[in-house]
C-alpha cells in the first residue's frame, strides 16, 4: 500500500534550538527525506503556525502542507474578511526576504499597529524559477483579534513620510505588470520632495484611509475637481478601500465634474465609477515615456470640462 503525504507537523518555538529544528525539517523536505515537495505546477508548500502555547515566546506547531494554489485565493478572501493582515516583501535572497517580512510584523506589533489573535498564521516562500520578476517573495498572513475596521480621516502632516513610502511600495507592486522596470523608477523615486508633496497635500482636499493604527491608503482632490492621486497599500488590495477614498473625494467637490489622469492599471477601476475616457497620452519623466488616461466623470446637468475633436 502506499500513502501520499500531504502535511507534516512539527512542535517548536524561536529560540535557537526551535530554529534549528525548523531548520533541519525543510532541509529533509528539500532533500526529499521526506517526500512533500509538490508534484505539480498547480500544487505549492505553505507553512501553518497554529496551537500556540501563548504568543512568539511559547510552543507552537508548524505544519508543512502541500495545497492547491487556490488556497491562496481561500486565504486573500479571508484578508478581506479582515481575519487576517497580510504582508509581503521582495528580495533576490530568500532568507533576506522572509527575514524581511517577519521584522515588518514584529515592527507593527512592537508599535502597536498589529494585535495578533495567535490563532493559526500562514507563511509562503516562493523562490524566483517559481515566480514572474525572478525574485524571492515571501508572504505572511497574519490573525488578528478582532476584524481591522479602516476609516476615512483628514491628511495631516506628519502623515506624509508613511504616504510617500505607501506610494513607492505600491506602484513597484502593484503597477509592475502594466509598466516596465524603467518606467516604474522614473515614476515612484526613491526621493521624493515630502516638503512638496506635503505642501500638495494641504492645498487639495486630501485624505487617507487607516487600518489599526496604519495607513492603507490616500487619496486627494483639487478644488477643480482634478483627482491628483490614489493609492492604496499594497498589501491591502481588493479591499474597498480606493471606492471609500474615492467616494470621500468626490463628495468634496460634489456638483463639479471630476477628471483625473488615470494609469493603465487604475483605467478599469475609474470605467466602473463611471468615469469615461477622453483620451490616452504619453507623459515624459526624466526621458521616460509613460501611457495614462485622460478621464472624466460628468455630473448631473451634463457639464463636460474637456472637448476634443
Amino acid at each position: 500500500m502506499s500513502y501520499i503525504l500531504k502535511e507534516v507537523v512539527l512542535r517548536t518555538n524561536n529560540t535557537p534550538e526551535g530554529m534549528e529544528k525548523i531548520s533541519q525539517l525543510w532541509g529533509d523536505i528539500l532533500s526529499k527525506k521526506i517526500s512533500l515537495l509538490p508534484e505539480n505546477k498547480n500544487e505549492l508548500l505553505i507553512s501553518k503556525y497554529s496551537n500556540y502555547e501563548s504568543d512568539e515566546n511559547g510552543e507552537y506547531d508548524l505544519i508543512v502542507m502541500r495545497r492547491e494554489l487556490k488556497f491562496l485565493l481561500e486565504l486573500d478572501e479571508r484578508v478581506q474578511n479582515r481575519e487576517f493582515i497580510k504582508y509581503e516583501e521582495i528580495d533576490d535572497n530568500i532568507e533576506n526576504c522572509a527575514r524581511k517580512v517577519w521584522n515588518r510584523v514584529w515592527e507593527d506589533k512592537k508599535n502597536n499597529k498589529l494585535d495578533r489573535a495567535y490563532i493559526e498564521d500562514y507563511q509562503l516562500d516562493i523562490l524566483p524559477i517559481f515566480s514572474k520578476d525572478g525574485k524571492c517573495h515571501s508572504i505572511l498572513y497574519i490573525s488578528v483579534k478582532e476584524k481591522n475596521t479602516i476609516k476615512i480621516r483628514k491628511y495631516k502632516s506628519s502623515d506624509c513620510q508613511e504616504i510617500t513610502e505607501l506610494f513607492y511600495n505600491t506602484v513597484h507592486n502593484i503597477n509592475k505588470k502594466d509598466y516596465t522596470q524603467e518606467q516604474l523608477d522614473v515614476w515612484a523615486t526613491k526621493n521624493i520632495d515630502i516638503e512638496k508633496w506635503d505642501t500638495s497635500f494641504l492645498k487639495n482636499y486630501t485624505v487617507v484611509a487607516e487600518s489599526n493604527g496604519i495607513i492603507v491608503g490616500f487619496g486627494d482632490i483639487a478644488e477643480d475637481g482634478y483627482l491628483d492621486r490614489l493609492y492604496v497599500h499594497k498589501d491591502f488590495q481588493r479591499m474597498g478601500i480606493a471606492t471609500m477614498i474615492c467616494d470621500e473625494l468626490e463628495n468634496k467637490v460634489k456638483g463639479k465634474a471630476i477628471y483625473t489622469h488615470a494609469s493603465i492599471t487604475a483605467k478599469l477601476f475609474f470605467i466602473k465609477r463611471g468615469y469615461k475616457v477622453i483620451k490616452q497620452q504619453l507623459v515624459e519623466r526624466e526621458g521616460i515615456l509613460l501611457e495614462n488616461y485622460v478621464m472624466e466623470k460628468e455630473v448631473d446637468n451634463g457639464f463636460t470640462r474637456w472637448k476634443y475633436i
